[in-house]
């Protein structure tokens, strides 16, 4: 007794269902379908060789040979090339098992194998099944029950057959049939197949989309199982992957019964104002599908270029060229490698050697078009046999799924073999406990499944073929082919292949997809691409209309809108963001160059005076002008002219400190000169009259209340420093930056120039109280307009300073440095200047002519007391004492007197 994964035999055997249930089934389906074709078979077990062996093990083959002309139709139509290739290769496989030693069935043993046509009919289909499952359609003289079952090529027809199957326990090895459902053993417990499941297509139809960018898909799936469950995967990794990518439209064809009506429909579709915009179309579907759906849109004239993704089942077995397809079409097929064998065997076969298989002739006459027998009516012309021969010439490439062919009966013979090593005590026969007691040639299914999942063999594409535990390949791999035009014509080349052994990196081409470049862009998407600067406002996942970036910051790669950093602004594209580098207040700007030429005057002009003063240092005109208070004027000047220069220099901890110091302590110096000088004369020309000259006029006197008003202000400038350290601090705008000094404009200006106001208002107003002194005394004019010209600057331009520092530093530097230059010209050109032209009056014009009749009014100058001291004591002030001055002419006298006193002997 054989015992197998400790089951008795015997007790295995009375787990099958009787033949009577089988037969009830059997009258039960045909009383409900009553079949209206006879039957005809591609058998080989009439053959004499099979007849004398000792053991026939039946494979039933269930193929389409006479699928539908057209979808949905209820008649066989014409003879399928490829289906009838496939027939071929079961024999051609069972031929060479039979024939070969190195297989080693059991002795005596031949595979025989029966090819029927389904017509791609369910109904036939199951019929068909059934006959195979009792037996009750004799082979020959003989009736055989099939211990398995090949076929069907759809998966729809394929579930059928499963179920049925798999109640009375019999294999079936389907070579075409994809749809992912067969995998779900509980329900498909007896179903194998060679091609890999569609949800491994579907996830490497998501990586071609994915590889050529299109973002805006159509699909289209026929309305059976293998469509349907084929494009719901597709969708679910569609969807896990990238959100961005969209389905523009979702169409399903009815099938197996679709009218001409459902192909309008779905061709109608492709017009829609919200699918125009895709290009990308992918058809999981049949080839009846794909025919149906390419006619209506060509009878309804839509022309736009369409990029389409086909399916196993159709994308390489379309009869006929359609022009839409013409280098735009990519398909995948499960990888396999063509049959050099099966090109020898189909190549021999002749019209007139080959009788055996009873849809021959009529694949002949189609493939040549012409007619074996004079019919009236026929157009064709008589066959010329003589002359005829399969080839590559004549149309003849080998259909993708021979090599899977072959491999489902290579299947079923590595099975029996181990089955008969294992169960029979190594005993060459099959022995008693493996056949049916009522079928001498029949192998129970429950016996076979486990060697069916365990059989490891030489593929014909390649390396081992096995199963995984879902009846599946364990290796998964297809081949991409692409329609191209090649030798002047076009035919479908293989350009990539897609894998699961490398889950990583599935996609990998091996030559460039060629598309029809004369027409255009290859993308697929609802919108076009925003440009730089711009966003997308989306009005679903995958459309949008372009909006642009509103922030002058804002950079965008035409997706979103980004804002850059403080620091960084949008580059010329507005795709990114590049740093900005700070500018500051430099010599090339405009009003820059403007001050800076005026100072640049100034200073040349302060130098030349000075010198002129240091040539004539001894001269009388000079020591009258006071050579200690004018020696401060020309440094708080000089002074107030090089401030400029610090500001247009590059910001930094030192610059900024010496900056403010400069502005204040220029002003300072010059300011406290002019106030001395004021209320020096204040004192001498309005006090009651006296015959002693006021105490502290004198150079040295005059000389050290400046420099304690000097101090005052460097006492201010310390304790600020110390308060307010000054740094750098970078302000950025929009696309611009600065380095600007860290010191707040508004209250350094306070700091450092509030107390050179107040010296401003003390000035002005000793310089309103000597406004009445002698006509002919010129200091007073000279020193009022000096300090009514800085009142009119400072009232100006300090509010313009305040005012513009909040519009940047441009402007409030402008302001300061106009505030700085114009008040060290005002006291250069209106104090000291007059001065000047004195002197060379005195040198060589008027003066000098007539030193002896100069009225004592004419001379310059605050410091000309010693002058009139000198002019008085020769009675050369008549004009002072006509206008009632003697008694304050006498006291410019005796403050002479006491200034000399000073100079000699300070002690």
């Amino acid at each position: 007794m054989c015992i197998y994964n400790g089951v008795n035999y015997v007790q295995a055997r009375a787990m099958r269902p009787s033949i009577l249930c089988g037969i009830l089934l059997f009258l039960h389906v045909h009383v409900l379908v009553v079949p209206a074709y006879g039957i005809t078979e591609y058998s080989n077990v009439n053959d004499t060789s099979l007849i004398l062996s000792n053991s026939i093990v039946l494979l039933g083959v269930i193929l389409p040979i006479h699928p539908p002309n057209v979808a949905g139709d209820a008649n066989c139509g014409r003879v399928s090339g490829s289906n009838l290739q496939r027939a071929e290769a079961i024999a051609f496989a069972v031929s060479k098992i039979n024939s070969d030693p190195t297989l080693l069935l059991p002795a005596g043993t031949k595979l025989g194998f029966v090819v029927r046509d389904s017509c791609l009919m369910v109904n036939k289909a199951l019929d068909l099944t059934l006959d195979f499952i009792t037996g009750s359609t004799p082979v020959g003289n003989t009736s055989y029950r099939a211990s398995g079952i090949i076929g069907e090529t759809q998966s729809t027809i394929s579930i059928n057959m499963a179920s049925l199957l798999r109640l009375f326990r019999i294999p079936q090895v389907s070579p075409y049939s994809t749809a992912s459902g067969l995998s779900d053993k509980t329900l498909y417990e007896y179903f194998l197949r060679t091609p890999p499941p569609d949800n491994y297509q579907s996830a490497a139809l998501v990586d071609l989309v994915e590889f050529f960018n299109w973002s805006y898909i159509i699909t289209i799936n026929s309305g059976d199982t293998y469509g349907r469950d084929g494009i719901n995967q597709f969708n679910k990794i569609l969807s896990s992957r990238n959100g961005t990518r969209c389905i523009a439209a979702n169409m399903e064809i009815p099938f197996p019964t679709p009218t001409q009506s459902d192909f309008d429909k779905a061709a109608a579709r492709f017009v829609e104002p919200m699918v125009v915009n895709a290009s990308a179309v992918v058809l999981f579907g049949h080839t009846s599908i794909a025919k149906g759906l390419l006619d209506a849109l060509m009878r309804q004239n839509v022309t736009r270029r369409l990029f389409w993704v086909g399916s196993d089942s159709w994308g390489v077995g379309l009869d006929g060229i359609y022009p839409m397809l013409l280098g735009n079409q990519i398909s995948v097929v499960p990888k396999t490698n063509p049959s050099v064998e099966f090109d020898r065997y189909f190549k021999s076969l002749h019209i007139s050697n080959h009788t055996s298989n009873p849809w021959f002739a009529e694949y002949w006459q189609n493939t040549f078009n012409c007619s074996l027998s004079n019919v009236t009516g026929d157009p064709r012309k008589l066959c010329d046999t003589a002359n005829q021969q399969i080839s590559s010439a004549a149309g003849y490439v080998q259909e993708s799924f021979i090599p899977l062919t072959i491999d489902a009966v290579m299947a079923f013979a590595y099975a029996i073999r181990d089955l008969q090593k294992s169960a029979c005590n190594g005993s060459g026969l099959l022995c008693s406990g493996i056949l049916d007691s009522q079928s001498r040639n029949y192998i129970p299914g429950e016996l076979l499944k486990p060697y069916l999942f365990n059989a490891t063999f030489p593929s014909q594409s390649g390396g081992n073929f096995s199963f995984d535990m879902n009846g599946d390949p364990s290796r998964v791999s297809y081949t991409i082919n692409n329609l191209q035009l090649q030798n002047g014509s076009f035919s479908y080349v293989p350009v990539g292949t897609w894998s699961n052994a490398n889950p990583s990196s599935p996609l990998n081409f091996t030559q460039s997809v060629v598309w029809n470049n004369k027409q255009g862009s290859t993308l697929s998407q609802c919108s076009d691409p925003c440009q730089a600067g711009q966003y997308r406002l989306y009005s679903s996942n995958c459309c949008w209309r372009c909006v642009d970036c509103s922030g002058g910051k804002d950079y965008s790669d035409g997706t979103i809108c980004g804002t850059c950093e403080e620091s960084f602004a949008p580059n010329q594209f507005r795709n990114g963001c590049t740093p900005i580098q700070p500018t500051y207040y430099h010599s090339a700007i405009p009003a820059a160059i403007v001050i800076l030429t005026i100072t640049c005057i100034g200073i040349v002009t302060t130098i030349c005076v000075i010198i002129i003063f240091i040539v004539h240092f001894t001269n009388k005109i000079i020591k009258a002008a006071g050579r200690e208070l004018t020696s401060f004027l020309f440094a708080g000047i000089l002074l107030s002219y090089i401030v400029p220069f610090l500001f247009v220099i590059k910001p930094s901890a030192v610059v900024c400190g010496i900056r403010w110091v400069g502005v204040g302590l220029g002003f300072a110096i010059s300011f406290s000169a002019l106030l001395i000088r004021t209320i020096r004369i204040h004192r001498i020309f309005n006090r009651p009259m006296s015959t002693k000259p006021p105490l502290f006029v004198g150079s040295i006197s005059q000389s050290v209340f400046t420099l304690i008003l000097v101090g005052v202000q460097v006492v201010i400038m310390v304790v600020w420093l110390a308060v307010e350290r000054p740094g750098v601090k970078y302000v950025y705008g929009t696309t611009t930056g600065e380095v600007l000094c860290s010191q707040s404009p508004y209250s350094s200006f306070t700091v450092i120039v509030g107390y050179n106001c107040l010296l401003l208002i003390a000035t002005t107003y000793y310089a309103f109280r000597t406004r009445n002194v002698p006509k002919n005394f010129n200091e007073t004019k000279f020193i009022n307009l000096t300090v009514y010209s800085l009142v009119i600057i400072w009232v100006v331009l300090l509010p313009t300073y305040f005012g513009t520092a909040g519009l940047g530093n441009l402007y409030w530097t402008t302001s300061l440095l106009l505030t700085i230059v114009l008040s060290a010209s005002v006291v250069l050109g209106a104090t000291l200047i007059p001065r000047l032209v004195y002197l060379f009056r005195n040198l060589y014009g008027d003066l000098k002519s007539t030193e002896t009749t100069v009225p004592a009014g004419e001379v310059h100058g605050m410091g000309d007391l010693r002058k009139s001291e000198h002019f008085a004591s020769k009675g050369r002030v008549s004009h002072a004492l006509e206008n009632g001055f003697h008694d304050q002419e006498k006291m410019l006298c005796d403050s002479s007197t006491q200034t000399e006193t000073e100079q000699k002997d300070p002690h």
